[in-house]
């Protein structure tokens, strides 16, 4: 089986646009995208044209994927999208071209928070929910404890 290049990269760039940039994001893969992702697109444009598409590709993508991207692109994105954006990875191998995948993905994600006028660094909504999530779970150990001594006494 043929693991496309850059679906290792989807996740972790959504991540990093999520935490250095403080911006909602997802990431969706070929062919599986072309199945229920489609349809959502094709909803209202009021929604979808605040939107953006960023496509990571590469000369070593199978034709049957390139064909994929290519097609909805032109069917579905073009014109449902607000913007469109193809990143072509530069690099003679996989690995190379998957690095530079990584690479422009972490800075850009980077930037954007900049340009936002974000310090990408902190999070804070991360460190309040890690702190109430405690806080809520110290109190459900402390009522099991107290349970279960009302059950042994």
């Amino acid at each position: 089986m043929r693991l496309w290049l850059f679906r290792i990269r989807g996740n972790p760039d959504k991540t990093q646009f999520n935490e250095n940039s403080k911006i909602p994001a997802k990431a969706e893969f070929f062919p599986e995208l072309n199945h229920n992702e489609t349809l959502g697109w094709s909803g209202s444009t009021q929604l979808t044209n605040n939107l953006g598409v960023t496509l990571i590709r590469s000369d070593e993508e199978p034709a049957e994927i390139r064909a994929r991207i290519e097609v909805t692109r032109k069917l579905v994105f073009d014109k449902r999208a607000g913007r469109v954006l193809e990143i072509r990875a530069k690099g003679t191998g996989k690995l190379e071209q998957m690095l530079a995948a990584m690479y422009v993905g972490d800075f850009a994600s980077f930037y954007l928070g900049i340009l936002y006028g974000i310090d990408p660094t902190p999070t804070p909504i991360i460190d309040e929910l890690k702190t109430q999530l405690e806080a809520r779970l110290s109190e459900a150990t402390e009522l099991r404890k107290r349970v279960e001594r009302l059950k042994t006494a």
